[in-house]
């Protein structure tokens, strides 16, 4: 596989803005989608290997949680599954509220939500894209 050809390595720009969320602003990055676009568990496990690239040996996590915001109403219609990262796992739940940065489980908190979610003030949104075939590199982090 070529380098240009691993998810992982594509990844690295985004798993940079995460982990400097996460470890230096001390907020919960949001990965914020419009209401057409759904991301896969493969997406996530990709992403957890690219931020174990940036964490490197230094890596303080016990690994990546996704928290998949969702709707009440909307429960069922979601999924909850894992990707495997490269040495780690990334979780991905299904939740009502957003975790923050810090807590019992030491693990990096990603959230994972459609435009439509209210975020609280300790959270900062990264947005993937606007319209379809349009991404956002230069988005606030």
């Amino acid at each position: 596989m070529r380098p240009s050809d691993d998810p992982g390595e594509r990844l690295l720009p985004l798993a940079e803005r995460i982990v400097r969320s996460a470890t230096v602003r001390g907020v919960t990055p949001v990965l914020v989608v419009p209401v057409f676009l759904t991301l896969r568990p493969a997406f996530f496990g990709a992403l957890g290997m690219a931020i174990e690239r940036v964490l490197g040996d230094q890596n303080p996590f016990a690994g990546v949680r996704i928290d998949h915001l969702v709707a009440a109403r909307r429960w069922s219609h979601w999924f909850a599954g894992r990707g495997d990262g490269a040495s780690g796992t990334v979780r991905i739940e299904r939740t009502l509220t957003l975790g923050r940065q810090g807590g019992m489980s030491n693990e990096l908190i990603v959230g994972y939500a459609d435009v439509r979610a209210e975020l609280p003030a300790w959270a900062t949104p990264i947005r993937l894209a606007e319209r379809p075939g349009v991404f956002l590199a230069g988005s606030a982090a």
